[in-house]
């Protein structure tokens, strides 16, 4: 019994416009591989040994204010100590938006503080109903630390005037989220559930 070829049949013919079909493909398939690299790398990352943001999850949030809702694609979320200890910290401002959610199993006494980060941010502050009710600002590289008035139950980091630009604030909800990566199933639900 012969074996079949696997080469394609089209690409076999020697015809020009085969072979110019073929070195297209060959480049379409080597440009997407290129894009699918660079996607796995933040393009903000700073310092040695890089920072793998991709091996978190990530969350899509959608806040609800008095009159509109703000989607917020893809935002890195820190849940496990090592992860909201490193937080935003080592990373420069680039092309996208610096944020990270900060999720604790209940309210606990937190303090934020801005070591080795060299951009502004806005730190909003949930309650357990994924209320905001407090928004700081906190100034790039330095130790001090920053107390909400409340304990919270999570916390978003923006660069410095993004929540301002879109309108959010105080009174905000989280009314919907959905994380997905970090090697777990893709998770649906309400604001903190």
């Amino acid at each position: 019994m012969k074996a079949k070829s696997a080469v394609n049949p089209t690409f076999a013919t020697g015809h020009p416009f085969s072979r110019w079909l073929e070195r297209q493909c060959m480049t379409t398939r080597m440009a997407l591989t290129a894009v699918l690299i660079a996607m796995a790398w933040h393009p903000a990352i700073a310092g040695d040994p890089p920072l793998l943001l991709p091996a978190m999850r990530h969350c899509d949030l959608t806040l609800q204010g008095p009159d509109r809702m703000v989607f917020m694609p893809g935002v890195p979320l820190a849940v496990s100590p090592p992860d909201q200890r490193r937080g935003l910290s080592r990373l420069k401002p680039g092309g996208q938006p610096l944020r990270m959610l900060f999720v604790w199993n209940k309210p606990v006494p937190q303090a934020v503080w801005m070591h080795d980060t060299p951009a502004p941010l806005d730190a909003a502050f949930l309650d357990a109903n994924g209320r905001i009710f407090q928004v700081i600002s906190m100034s790039p590289n330095t130790d001090a630390h920053h107390y909400p008035k409340v304990w919270p139950s999570a916390m978003l980091e923006d660069d410095a005037g993004d929540l301002i630009h879109h309108g959010i604030g105080e009174g905000w909800v989280l009314v919907r989220h959905r994380c997905y990566g970090g090697g777990q199933p893709e998770h649906t639900a309400g604001p903190l559930e």
